[in-house]
Parts: C-alpha cells; structure tokens; sequence
C-alpha cells in the first residue's frame, strides 16, 4: 500500500514539473487515477483480517458495505463500472436522471449510463 502512495506522490510530483504540457499533464492524470482506482480495489479485496482475538473474519466488507469501495467513485464513471464497484443498488428511480440507492444511505446518480454525482454513506 505505501508502494502505491509513493507511486502517486511521485506522479504528482511529475504533474507539478509539466504543467506547462497538456498532454503530458493528461497522461499522467491518466495514469495517476489508474493507479488510485488499482489501490482502491486492492484495499477492497484485501484477504480477511484477524480480530483482536486472534480469529479470522472469512468474509472482508464488499461493495457499498466497504467505505475504500465509495473513494473509488469518480464523474464519468459507467453503470457497468459503478456495479463493479458498489454491487447492485437496492433501488433504482428512472428518468433523465437515473438514481440508485444502496442500503447505507448511499446514492449515485447517472445521466446517459455515467456517473454525474454521488453521495458517500454517512
């Protein structure tokens, strides 16, 4: 996990030096949230983790249960990604808007199948 935060520091680092390319700004922001989404997803399939009592958990947080799985969510991400992400949403409410609801109080909302905003569980 620090390798993963060193990597992302080094790349901001690197933003820093060529902001005055674009493109190679836009490769490296690519890059850069490539790498936030792999740490994100590993953190949420991180094996099962020992209680205090020595005992393994067998089945870790997933989806909309796992706060590390809400930082993953970005504007324009797919329905397809999100489900990927979050899992099925518990309700959907249609329209030009398209609405899911988790059962954390969690909310994305999706115009023409990406993702426009969010709202992290409380």
């Amino acid at each position: 996990m620090k390798a993963g935060l060193s990597a992302i520091s080094v790349l901001v680092g690197l933003l820093t030096a060529c902001a005055h390319n674009p493109e190679k700004l836009r490769s490296l922001q690519t890059e850069i949230d490539a790498l936030k989404s792999r740490l994100a997803k590993l953190e949420a399939q991180q094996g099962a983790k020992t209680e205090a009592s020595g005992t393994v958990q067998a089945e870790p947080a997933i989806g909309w249960r796992n706060p590390a799985s809400w930082k993953l969510m970005r504007k324009g991400l797919s329905a397809g990604e999100v489900r990927k992400i979050l899992g099925e949403p518990s309700r959907i409410l249609a329209g030009a808007i398209v609405f899911w609801f988790y059962p954390n109080d969690g909310r994305v909302a999706l115009i023409n199948d990406q993702v426009n905003s969010w709202t992290d569980p409380p």
